[in-house]
């Protein structure tokens, strides 16, 4: 019987000896009860509310806030206030057991926050929200789905990548909607609380077919590719790329022998993917040689979601237990055990770990925080550089009424106030809603005094800063804080506060009175002038006008001259008894003289014109010398000699020279004419092969026009008073022509400026 007595002990020592290590080997290491738990409904007494509050996702924002979807609608905390706001939504009540004056919503479904700092969110009839980071209201994002898909459709997951792209998992694929989360392409209005309301520039959703029956749950954005999305579905996982929107099987399991639910995934830095699902626990996809390794242990966990603890570790979301950290080496999962966890259900559907270090947990929809795990990001590290980790204005006074005038205090950068309003309360916050009694801050008021004013630790309750008197002026309000015992953090609040002095004491004003006194200078000094410039208005005037009768002067002896030139040619025709000659030079002289007629009352003609009765008559000099002249004129056929104004019968004088003091010596000769363009400039040339101005001054006139030719020094008089009435920049060049030192000719070149 004793050894039977002994037996029975051995083997209850045994079993104590088994469950003990079933007991270590089945819930890992206990930590201590560090969790702290938002109890539901007693938390919001003043809604009313008549059935427990449930939450469902955490968004840490960027901003530092956190916010989360709940059985409610969508709430947030108010930094170190510990104070949730609860956002109603008109029209998405769906609750009998709301109170009367509550249209808030039922539940909603999926949270993201854009590169905007934007938080988007799914209501539970699949209209997609966003809200502001301040204290604004919400928008109702202007999305029109394919109408076929709306009877049966349910959206559980949105997801926005960097370039404000909006991604839908949905129960039927997953939709995308290109730039929609630019809410500042939308036309709007303001409704009469603040919430912005669409009118103008709906966008299109297109849906993005992966296959039969497949869901979509779970997006991430490959980092290294960033034109390409990883998509997580109930089938394994989906490749698409933004740019030719083109999706891919990358992870492909067959539903007949395995089924895949991927819910939650992220890239490392060379594009592999890590990923939770509801069958196989956490996996690892390598995308370059498509292995797969799962992490399940000795049972299968089902994991709704998962984020970073370190570069080794995981915190998971596991929906049939407690929450865990996974290990990435080993694949153990050690459970999280705290004695508040059993207020709820175990079923974990979320957690995610803040910048400050502190976790958040839904767990059977409460939701539980801590700041355990604040020792692996101690304040200094890089995730604490962003300025979402700073101190922030929470609220200005000023002369004891609230400032309200530019906004929420939050987003103001600066302030500007008169000299009677001098005195100004500000309030300031933090978010740290686990350690607020630990909270330090100290402020200083650049422009005032350089010290700082720390600012003692009273459990919740913060001293604001009460800046009395100030003198006009520019001041900058700086807040620090810290926590417990460590350092100041780097980031700070800043906010300008201008201080405007009386007009009296402006410098405006004193350059105002400086002003009048010279007004009255300079009136009176321009009075002066101006009866001074207009004295020498009216005597400019005279003196252009003078110019301008030299000038028609000019023009009246030019043309006399030149008729008097071609009638002395008819008659000696006629009287060397040449009739057809003298029919057919009277001919072309008629027209000559009806084109001088038409040009008479012009101070300026186109070239054009005026190389036409240049051309006229040197045929009729050439007629008259009977056959001794030659002559050729070559005009450049890209020029547009119509528009280009120069006086009229300007060139005709050098080729009358040319004929009578050149060739009609020499008894035979050529003269060429070109017209060609230059930099700016038109040119022409009247070159002829005569005796030459040498020999033509040593003769004694021997041509039949027995006078000086005064038509070269008056197209130089000509250019000169063109130039000096309308600044025009005409020239004129005579060249002598030599050949083995003998006199070949004369080339005369007149040049006529564009500009």
């Amino acid at each position: 019987m004793r050894q039977g007595q002994k037996r029975l002990q051995a083997k209850k020592s045994a079993l104590t000896i088994f469950f003990l290590l079933l007991f270590i080997l089945g819930f890992g290491q206990k930590t201590p009860s560090v969790f702290k738990w938002f109890g539901g409904s007693r938390d919001f007494d003043s809604f009313k509310l008549t059935k427990p509050l449930r939450f469902y996702e955490i968004l840490c924002s960027k901003t530092g806030e956190h916010k989360f979807t709940s059985s409610f609608g969508l709430l947030r905390d108010k930094g170190m206030e510990i104070e949730i706001i609860l956002y109603s939504l008109p029209g998405e009540r769906n609750n009998k057991n709301f109170p009367p004056n509550y249209s808030g919503e039922d539940s909603v479904r999926s949270i993201c926050e854009g590169p905007d700092k934007k938080v988007y969110f799914i209501s539970n009839r699949n209209r997609i929200f966003w809200q502001p980071s301040d204290d604004g209201g919400y928008g109702f994002g202007p999305f029109n789905f394919p109408s076929s898909n709306n009877q049966n459709l349910v959206i559980s997951k949105i997801w926005i990548d960097p370039e404000s792209n909006i991604y839908l998992g949905a129960n039927d694929n997953f939709y995308f909607i290109k730039r929609g989360a630019v809410m500042s392409a939308y036309d709007g209005k303001l409704d009469s609380v603040g919430n912005f309301i669409v009118t103008k520039g709906e966008k299109k959703v297109k849906q993005v077919i992966l296959g039969s029956k497949i869901s979509v749950y779970s997006f991430a954005e490959d980092q290294l590719d960033k034109n390409r999305i990883w998509i997580g579905t109930n089938n394994g996982i989906f490749s698409y790329n933004k740019i030719s929107e083109e999706c891919k099987i990358a992870l492909r399991v067959d539903p007949q022998k395995i089924k895949l639910t991927i819910t939650d995934m992220e890239c490392d830095s060379l594009g592999n993917i890590w990923f939770s699902t509801l069958e196989n626990g956490m996996g690892f996809f390598e995308t370059h040689t498509r292995a797969v390794k799962y992490f399940n242990g000795k049972k299968k966990y089902s994991i709704k979601t998962f984020c970073k603890k370190s570069s080794n570790e995981f915190f998971v979301a596991i929906m049939d237990s407690l929450p865990a950290i996974f290990n990435i080496s080993d694949g153990h999962y050690s459970f999280l055990q705290d004695s508040i966890f059993h207020k709820t259900a175990d079923s974990t559907n979320d957690i995610k770990l803040d910048g400050f270090g502190n976790l958040f947990v839904v767990k059977g929809g409460g939701l539980f925080y801590t700041d355990f795990y604040k020792k692996d990001k101690p304040y200094g590290s890089p995730v604490l550089e962003n300025e979402a980790y700073a101190p922030f204005i929470s609220e200005i006074t000023v002369m004891g009424a609230p400032y309200t005038a530019e906004g929420n205090p939050k987003q103001l950068k600066s302030i500007q106030l008169n000299h009677t309003q001098n005195s100004i309360t500000i309030n300031y916050s933090l978010y740290e809603i686990l350690n607020a009694g630990d909270v330090q801050f100290a402020w200083m008021l650049e422009g005032y005094s350089n010290g700082w004013v720390v600012v003692p630790i009273s459990g919740n309750a913060r001293m604001p800063a009460f800046l009395n008197g100030l003198a006009p002026g520019k001041y900058v309000f700086r807040v620090k804080a810290k926590v417990g015992n460590e350092d100041w953090r780097p980031q700070q609040a800043k906010l300008v506060i201008i201080i405007t002095p009386p007009f009296w004491q402006t410098w405006w004003f004193w350059l105002l009175i400086i002003a009048g006194f010279s007004l009255i200078t300079y009136l009176i000094t321009s009075l002066r002038a101006k009866t001074v410039r207009k004295q020498e208005r009216q005597k400019a005037k005279h003196e252009k006008e003078i110019l301008e009768l030299e000038a028609k002067a000019l023009r009246a002896q030019m043309n006399p001259h030149f008729i008097f030139n071609c009638m002395n040619s008819i008659k000696a025709l006629i009287q060397n008894d040449q009739k057809q000659k003298s029919v057919d030079y009277l001919t072309t002289f008629s027209k000559l003289i009806r084109t001088l007629f038409q040009n008479s009352d012009k101070r300026q003609i186109s070239l054009h014109d005026e190389i036409e009765t240049c051309r006229l008559y040197t045929q009729l000099e050439a007629m008259r010398l009977n056959g001794t002249l030659n002559y050729s004129f070559d005009v450049d056929t890209n020029l547009d000699l119509k528009s280009v104004m120069v006086p009229a019968l300007i060139i005709q004088p050098f080729i009358e020279n040319a004929i009578w003091h050149g060739i009609v010596p020499k008894e035979e000769g050529t003269i060429k004419v070109r017209v060609k363009g230059g930099d700016n400039a038109i040119i022409c040339e009247v070159d002829d092969d005569g005796i030459g101005r040498e020999r033509s001054r040593l003769n004694k006139p021997i041509t039949p026009v027995m006078h000086e030719s005064k038509g070269v020094n008056l197209s130089q008089a000509r250019l000169n008073l063109e130039k000096m009435l309308n600044e025009t920049n005409g020239t004129i060049e005579t060249i002598d022509k030599y050949e083995n030192d003998e006199p070949r000719g004369t080339k005369v070149v007149l040049t006529f400026s564009l500009q």
